[in-house]
């Protein structure tokens, strides 16, 4: 099987970033897909590298990438196994991927670094999952798209939420995150709202948010980018640190959903989804232009996550 890498800058630029374009062949996989998507990890995946999880709703899989392999983002596994219209996908600190599925039997699947078997499926109270980040703790915080919404807080290893929050800012809880100083972000579809580390209170951000936003993400320098879902509004804006208005909008041609931000080499770069194309766009922090695209085989693309190199 070929997997299509689109390059949209060439020479230096990508190379010293350590992504550059190509055709990559990737063995066997052809062959695992045709079987009905088996999953599978590399027995070479170097965990020491940064990885890239793409996750798509409509074939429910998991495409895992090695970032810092040349010339191109090399395919070094699949996930299919727990999978059911699977929407939002994060990783922890310990490198475990987290991943909401919507459909079936509401859940989040929990998938240590490097392995395709959950070690954990989160059921008890789900009916409709969006995202899900677990904290330093490994509390596991699940947006549920139910009536009321709400977002349940599931403590480590156990399947039985500990806390509900409701209440006037969770209203349509989507994409959630911590940042580094383990603060819970998430998007309402009406802005953006942020929980405190130690707290279960929600509260109201001063960034104007886009008409509908869907995806959210922090670059190390503190600038917050967001994805659009709102009618041919669909793009990608950032806020500059300290910004409440957009000081930036990014030139994406597409439906971007749900977003993620990590280190490539020596530079941070953000990961839009593209569901109608299923592809993920790359594009270098501060930037408003694309340097790459990654033509994936996750159909209905919705989750993108990213694993830090060396993490575990």
């Amino acid at each position: 099987m070929i997997v299509r890498y689109i390059p949209l800058v060439f020479g230096a630029l990508l190379v010293a970033s350590g992504i550059a374009s190509a055709n990559v062949t990737v063995g066997a996989t052809h062959h695992l897909r045709a079987a009905g998507h088996h999953g599978w990890m590399a027995p070479d995946a170097d965990p020491n590298h940064a990885w890239l999880y793409a996750a798509g709703s409509v074939n429910n899989v998991v495409e895992i990438y090695d970032l810092d392999t040349r010339p191109g983002p090399r395919l070094i596994g699949t996930i299919t196994e727990g999978l059911d219209h699977c929407q939002g996908a994060t990783v922890d600190q310990n490198g475990n991927l987290y991943v909401a599925n919507n459909q079936g039997t509401p859940s989040v699947t929990i998938y240590p670094p490097g392995t395709i078997t959950p070690s954990l499926t989160l059921t008890q109270g789900l009916t409709n999952p969006f995202s899900a980040a677990a904290d330093s703790s490994g509390n596991v915080w699940v947006s549920n798209n139910t009536n009321p919404p709400e977002i349940l807080v599931y403590p480590a290893g156990q399947n039985v939420p500990s806390t509900t929050i409701t209440g006037p800012l969770v209203k349509s809880p989507g994409q959630d995150f911590f940042d580094a100083a383990g603060n819970l972000w998430y998007n309402d579809y009406e802005g953006f709202n942020m929980i405190p580390a130690g707290s279960f209170t929600p509260q109201s951000t001063s960034y104007r948010p886009p008409p509908q936003p869907s995806g959210l993400t922090f670059t190390s320098d503190g600038t917050l980018y967001s994805s659009n879902f709102a009618g041919h509004g669909r793009d990608i804006v950032a806020y500059g640190p300290g910004k409440s208005h957009p000081s930036k909008r990014l030139n994406f041609n597409g439906n971007a959903d749900y977003l993620a931000s990590g280190r490539i080499g020596r530079h941070d770069y953000v990961f839009a989804t593209n569901t109608f194309s299923d592809t993920v766009t790359f594009f270098r922090a501060g930037s408003r232009n694309a340097v790459f695209t990654l033509a994936t085989g996750a159909s209905g693309i919705n989750g993108v996550a990213y694993k830090p190199a060396g993490v575990p």
